[in-house]
């Protein structure tokens, strides 16, 4: 029976072509088609879905699910061109190890497949598109191809774990995810005349400095969030006040009642700083997925096996999220962070992964696949 190390070398070249060509959310045509020339390869069973991109595939038999997934979209960020590794398509690249998981889920599909006859669970491999939208998983859910599903295993990588450690928790561990758009309409006019003008240039800046006091002044100083615009748009011209500015950023939380207070909070705040100014405003909040948070008996029944096969630690809170969260709202669910040791934070233009870390993400999928399996039979 093959293991991880009998197939390395190829998986890691799926990586590096998964990294060489990303595709943004929802546009994953190429790596679709990749993904599906690898399990047809090995004679794994693709499963017809609703999805634009995406793959989902079988291997095994039996009443008991279990899903295995992972995100295969990339990001709009240019790689730093003088990386060992790089992104063949302008202005896209995985700078969040994206492509690493894919290749995992691939490794864990081939092997899998290999001890089809040893199986007595059904496994589904999800290749899921447009995480990075916090679209990907809720079209999954409302395909229904998860109806049948027991269980759904996850993982992300982590740069700041040492390589090939496991980060495993019963607490909450990645950030809920809240998009925020806020529109400020005044009257624009002559630079040299702002005293005719309802300037919303003014207005915005004020509602950017003061959002800050929300989580100061407002949250309990236990609990922790963050509030970040990270998009200014307004103006065309250096001698001309706008008539709008438009503010674009997020809501990061670990609490459903952090979450809610300051969805009030900046509703009220971009409110009341208008009317000073004499400007109107709208706010939209669009909700993302919620707080990742593991099912409390999947980690009692899953952590002594993976304590077993690998080194777990509890990991720190991070203020990056998941759309992973939209599925523990409707099965139980299991999400672990993969060590790197690589330092380089997500997002950024010299993000690396460690190709030593696919073996670690290799067995996380394979022993939760045997411990549920075990248990199931046994029970």
């Amino acid at each position: 029976m093959r293991t991880y190390q009998d197939i390395k070398e190829q998986i890691i070249a799926y990586r590096h072509h998964f990294h060489r060509y990303p595709e943004l959310g929802n546009e994953e045509i190429e790596t679709t088609a990749f993904i599906e020339q690898v399990l047809k390869e090995h004679a794994i069973r693709i499963l017809p879905n609703q999805l634009k991109t995406g793959v989902l595939a079988s291997v095994g038999k039996g009443e008991k699910v279990i899903v295995l997934r992972c995100d295969i979209d990339a990001i709009a960020i240019d790689e730093d061109p003088n990386m060992e590794l790089v992104s063949l398509v302008p202005g896209v690249s995985h700078a969040c190890g994206h492509d690493m998981h894919m290749a995992a889920l691939l490794a864990a599909a081939i092997l899998l497949k290999e001890r089809e006859e040893e199986l007595t669970v059904r496994i589904l491999f999800l290749f899921q598109p447009s995480e990075e939208n916090n679209e990907g998983a809720q079209e999954v859910i409302d395909s229904g191809v998860l109806k049948q599903a027991d269980v759904l295993i996850g993982w992300h990588n982590e740069p700041d774990l040492p390589l090939g450690v496991l980060g495993l928790t019963n607490d909450v561990f990645m950030a809920a995810v809240d998009q925020l758009t806020v529109e400020i309409n005044g009257e624009g006019g002559h630079a040299g005349y702002p005293h005719i003008t309802k300037d919303p240039t003014i207005t915005a800046a004020y509602v950017m400095i003061e959002a800050q006091s929300i989580i100061s002044r407002k949250l309990n100083p236990i609990e922790a969030a963050v509030l970040s615009f990270t998009t200014v748009h307004g103006g065309s011209s250096w001698n001309s006040i706008p008539t709008q500015v438009r503010l674009e950023g997020t809501i990061r939380t670990f609490s459903e009642s952090a979450r809610e207070l300051l969805k009030r909070e900046i509703r009220q705040l971009v409110m009341r700083v208008a009317a000073n100014y004499d400007c109107e405003s709208e706010v939209e909040i669009f909700s993302g997925p919620a707080a990742v948070k593991n099912d409390s008996e999947m980690v009692e029944l899953l952590m002594p096996a993976l304590e077993k096969k690998m080194r777990v630690i509890e990991p720190d809170k991070v203020f990056a999220g998941d759309d992973f969260g939209f599925y523990q709202e409707v099965l139980p669910t299991l999400y672990a962070f993969v060590g790197t040791g690589c330092g380089t934070d997500w997002h950024s233009p010299n993000f690396l992964v460690n190709d030593e870390a696919l073996e670690t993400a290799v067995n996380y999928y394979l022993t939760c696949v045997e411990t549920l399996q075990e248990y199931w039979q046994s029970n």
